[in-house]
């Protein structure tokens, strides 16, 4: 398991396409500079200690990223586009889910 919290210098890293953070034990607020990494496709930091609030979705969510899954504790994290809480930004796995194959 990784703890603490999310360096906020992953934020430089601009190549990154997937981050996936899913079932550690990270706690504190989802560093913003994440939102800066413009190749980003997946996110998922579910199953952590972590939080976020509005500035979080404004920043993953306002205007609309070319992210195709966000995944968060929907309890401790505001993010209206989040794939787990079944928003509507989460594009390329809800799309095949919810659908009557």
């Amino acid at each position: 398991y990784f703890t603490g919290v999310i360096p906020h210098e992953f934020g430089m890293l601009s190549t990154l396409t997937q981050l996936d953070l899913d079932d550690n034990r990270l706690t504190g607020k989802i560093p913003l500079q994440l939102a800066n990494l413009t190749n980003l496709k997946v996110f998922d930091a579910h199953f952590n200690n972590l939080t976020g609030d509005t500035d979080f979705d404004s920043a993953f969510c306002y205007p609309k990223k070319e992210i195709d899954w966000i995944s968060v504790d929907c309890s401790q994290v505001t993010c209206s586009c989040c794939g787990r809480c079944n928003n509507r930004c989460s594009r390329s796995r809800n799309k095949l889910q919810n659908n009557s194959i």
